[in-house]
């Protein structure tokens, strides 16, 4: 496999990277995608995107080889356990529908786990990935803040060691952080979004919050560090106190979504 040297997101040691399937590719990561970026050249970057292909599901060179390993043997098939249990429900005849899903037989703590390590490794850990960019028009007054300061981020730097540290302790749970992990569902094959670390808010009432996003047919996820996302989510944070070998039977009711640029958590209007 090839590699190339730079710092892991998750161990954070500056080791040789291996090529990382995000999400993993027993979740319907395997086949060629179509990935979207805004056109930061146009007019408007959030109608305007660039397109390419990218054969055999979409990866990056983010993540060394033995915490590539580790995530993936420990949490990666549970993972796809839970992607397999949201396919038929996540389609456009339930969009902007709140949808009931069971599962009879699941490790939560695992498929936190590889969630977490999913949005870790789809973030850039120096924030470049992030918007810096204030949006305009948005049918729900909520959009992306550019920080005034790099202080504005201080919550992610400080939260962010202990998450990759509860990653690479296979067995922890309840952690110390405070962070909450919300799902959907995405409503076409097609669509995907990685928005990296992110501050936002409220023109009209200025509530902010911090987050990151990662979503790839057929679940998305966000991470909250700070404040209350506006669209309805499905908070599943109570997965990370479950012991790394307990099964339950985990009913939900999961909000589906399409999704409609690079902004986070931008589906559009609601209603």
């Amino acid at each position: 496999m090839a590699k190339k040297v730079g710092i892991c997101r998750i161990c954070t040691l500056t080791k040789a990277l291996s090529k990382e399937h995000i999400p993993p590719r027993n979740a319907y990561n395997s086949e060629d995608v179509i990935l979207s970026k805004p056109d930061l050249q146009s007019f408007d970057p959030f109608v305007n995107w660039k397109k390419r292909i990218i054969q055999g599901g979409y990866s990056e060179f983010v993540i060394c080889e033995s915490c590539n390993n580790q995530t993936g043997t420990w949490y990666g098939r549970e993972y796809g356990t839970f992607a397999s249990s949201c396919v038929s429900t996540a389609n456009e005849s339930n969009l902007k529908k709140t949808v009931p899903i069971v599962i009879p037989k699941l490790m939560p703590l695992r498929v936190y786990k590889q969630a977490l390590t999913t949005i870790c490794a789809s973030a850039k850990p120096d924030f470049s990935r992030r918007l810096d960019l204030v949006v305009g028009k948005n049918p729900n007054d909520w959009g992306v803040i550019k920080p005034k300061e790099a202080k504005d981020l201080s919550l992610i730097s400080k939260t962010l060691p202990d998450i990759q540290k509860f990653i690479l302790d296979k067995t922890a749970n309840k952690p110390a952080f405070s962070v909450r992990l919300f799902t959907y569902l995405v409503a076409e094959e097609s669509r995907g979004r990685m928005s990296g670390y992110s501050k936002q808010g409220s023109k009209s009432t200025g509530k902010l919050e911090t987050i990151a996003e990662f979503a790839r047919w057929p679940v998305g996820w966000v991470l909250v560090f700070d404040g209350e996302p506006k669209p309805p989510l499905c908070e599943v944070s109570g997965w990370s106190n479950y012991e790394y070998d307990e099964t339950a039977t985990i009913s939900l009711n999961i909000p589906c979504y399409s999704i409609k640029s690079a902004v986070p958590l931008d589906f559009g209007r609601l209603s």
